[in-house]
């Protein structure tokens, strides 16, 4: 290869990111995503994690496969399998027939309490600075402030995220903990959350490392 074909090359390999990257931050990368006939979810509650054959849907802003209803997504033709669940809910699985077409399908489903989800996380803050922090529950339910309440919690074990500065902040590494409510009740689990040396630290929920 000659060294003008060399530096041809090298140049439209830096085309090629560069588009890469603009579209990224301009947010049209989503097109590559949309291959497939336009389906749009609605959820009764809003907030739900999907699965689509088994596997965590992900997409440009979508963490954990956790999406807000109303959500578009796109799907080749076919026969798939659509799960939603939520914590402190019946999971609902269905398969849907997606058929070409100019018309966007339409899918709904309005999830079912379960029947142990009566335990209500409640979350003392103690320091004026984790006001404005973000707490989420289980990687996607963000909690409710002030004041601090997850209702509709069942029994077994929790993850407890804690991001200063709310969660937009990537730059602060989250607290992460994990608590277990026991079966057989109506209670409330109460959680203090507090500063200590710049530290966050949690009563009630055992500090977790990393996610696994």
């Amino acid at each position: 290869m000659s060294p003008v074909q060399k530096n041809s090359l090298l140049l439209l390999c830096n085309l090629v990111v560069w588009a890469i990257n603009f579209m990224t931050f301009s947010g049209t990368l989503t097109l590559f995503a949309k291959k497939g006939q336009p389906v749009r979810i609605e959820t009764t509650p809003p907030r739900t994690r999907l699965s689509i054959n088994g596997t965590l849907w992900s997409g440009p802003g979508i963490i954990n496969g956790w999406i807000q209803s109303p959500a578009r997504i796109y799907l080749i033709p076919g026969q798939h399998k659509i799960t939603l669940e939520r914590p402190g809910y019946i999971p609902h699985s269905f398969k849907a027939l997606v058929t070409e077409g100019d018309i966007e399908m339409q899918l709904s489903s309005d999830l079912e309490i379960s029947p142990e989800a009566n335990n209500t996380v409640e979350i003392s803050v103690m320091d004026q600075e984790l006001q404005a922090s973000t707490f989420i529950l289980d990687q996607g339910l963000e909690v409710t402030q002030p004041p601090l309440l997850a209702q509709d919690v069942t029994p077994g074990v929790h993850i407890l995220e804690v991001r200063l500065g709310g969660e937009d902040n990537l730059r602060s590494k989250p607290f992460l903990c994990t608590f277990t409510i026991p079966s057989g009740g109506n209670s409330t689990y109460k959680i203090s959350a507090s500063l200590k040396n710049g530290r966050i630290q949690a009563s009630n929920c055992q500090r977790l490392r990393k996610l696994k």
